[in-house]
């Protein structure tokens, strides 16, 4: 059996879709698993745009966004984003070390 870690850092997002669970904010690299660099706006910033591109068509989770209008959540027009994100540590405290939040919101 493998083992479980709690990760220090998270990703906390908000937008038009539901999110099960965190993702984890990485550092350094840990294996075959990239890291984000430090945590800053601007590093969360770049996390997020890659995403949100993730959700458009041709990206790897436009599964989400066609689930999503099929049910009438989304307009023909629009995709699955993140508006509103912010890397905390997962260690109760929950301290914010950055911050992100759409233009558009």
């Amino acid at each position: 059996m493998g083992r479980s870690r709690t990760p220090s850092l998270v990703v906390l997002e908000e937008g038009n879709l539901v999110m099960h669970g965190a993702p984890e904010w990485r550092v350094r690299r840990r294996g075959q698993l990239r890291g984000y660099g430090q945590p800053t706006a601007q590093n969360l910033a770049r996390f997020v745009a890659a995403g949100n591109d993730s959700f458009k068509e041709g990206g790897v989770n436009f599964h989400i966004t066609d689930h999503m209008r099929g049910r009438g959540e989304l307009g023909p027009e629009d995709h699955a984003r993140v508006t509103r994100a912010q890397i905390v540590r997962n260690d109760g405290s929950r301290e914010v070390l950055a911050s992100w939040e759409s233009p558009e919101a």
